[in-house]
């Protein structure tokens, strides 16, 4: 009796103990209870490394608006930093990312719109698995196209067939060489391709001065926000458009797909510019832990969506979609993408090395 007694005695005192702490615990905690990611990220920076130079360009204006933003929708309200890291073509940024920066959360990389599938085209530099990398929400997708200064005698297809135009590109293996190659491989179209353009305003202003004709894969986005006045004002004329769809905002400029004669190049043509169906790719580390990926793809997704930011954009004339796409649509088109058909791929890495 006397052992039972002190059993029933140790269980009250410890239903007591319990009371107690959980009273204590009401009593003493916070009005809002911080989370895990709230926790890590208060007092932090998070750096948005911009794998293009300082300056102009599509990159660094969604950059700078974004950063400006970001944070508020951040658990912990960190500050958000914007870093260019550029070099080969924004390959230097993704490398970082991937490989070197710590892979906690607070390194988010920006990087060429080729950049995701350079492994796929046999790009050696690109040390990483894209496929594996932590795809983040883009804000747009975009169209390029074949633009030309006003004072070009081009101004058609048609045009480009009988006179060879002459470009502004970084080197043989940028984007923009790449997809002049894939232009001359659908439509049969000429160019003479003036390598040594770092960036697309050393691009754009050779095309001002007369250097070169035009640019092959100038960004409809990057172009309206660097310079709205250009196709406005008819300074500029795009003669080909290639993206995921044509832009509503081009009806008159013929789409690369359409032009494409048999099922083939069709394929080519798809795979080829699904870099420009995520627009503006944006991605965390492969290691960087579930929890925090998942709250910055929600955090971005609320950014882009940001009344502030919305009016700011609007003021600098950049597009943000109404519904952009998600972290998980990156990413298994991504994977999609890497696992189309051998013929096909093999034909792309052809045309990609065919500047070797």
């Amino acid at each position: 009796m006397a052992e039972a007694f002190i059993d029933r005695g140790q269980m009250k005192q410890q239903r007591r103990a319990r009371v107690a702490a959980l009273f204590v615990a009401l009593t003493t905690a916070p009005t809002g209870v911080a989370l895990p990611q709230e926790d890590f990220y208060h007092g932090k920076t998070v750096r948005l490394i911009v794998g293009q130079p300082a300056g102009g360009g599509g990159s660094n204006t969604y950059g700078r608006i974004i950063s400006r933003h970001l944070g508020k929708h951040i658990p912990g309200s960190p500050f958000v930093n914007m870093e260019n890291m550029a070099g080969a073509g924004s390959l230097v940024a993704a490398n970082y990312v991937s490989n070197v920066g710590a892979q906690d959360g607070l390194i988010i990389g920006v990087v060429g719109v080729a950049i995701p599938f350079s492994p796929m085209l046999g790009v050696k530099e690109a040390q990483f698995d894209a496929t594996k990398l932590n795809w983040l929400p883009s804000p747009v997708s975009d169209v390029s196209g074949l633009t030309l200064w006003h004072a070009s005698p081009v101004n058609s297809i048609a045009d480009a067939r009988r006179h060879e135009l002459v470009l502004a590109t970084a080197n043989p293996f940028s984007t923009s060489s790449f997809y002049a190659r894939i232009m001359t491989e659908i439509l049969g179209v000429k160019f003479k391709l003036i390598n040594g353009y770092n960036g697309v305003e050393p691009a754009y202003l050779a095309m001002e001065r007369g250097e070169v004709e035009g640019h092959p894969s100038a960004s409809r986005a990057g172009l309206k926000s660097t310079h709205p006045d250009w196709i406005r004002d008819r300074k500029v004329k795009i003669i080909v458009q290639y993206g995921r769809a044509p832009s509503p905002e081009l009806p008159d400029v013929p789409f690369l797909r359409d032009e494409a004669k048999t099922d083939a190049d069709r394929q080519l043509v798809d795979v080829a510019v699904a870099p420009l169906s995520i627009g503006w790719p944006i991605f965390l580390g492969a290691k960087v832990p579930a929890d925090r990926v998942a709250m910055i793809r929600k955090a971005l997704l609320d950014t882009y969506r940001d009344p502030e930011l919305l009016a700011e954009a609007a003021q600098q004339g950049v597009d943000f979609a109404p519904n952009p796409m998600t972290g998980e649509d990156v990413q298994q088109l991504i994977i999609r993408t890497y696992n189309s058909p051998a013929p096909v791929l093999d034909r792309l890495r052809a045309l990609y090395q065919a500047a070797q």
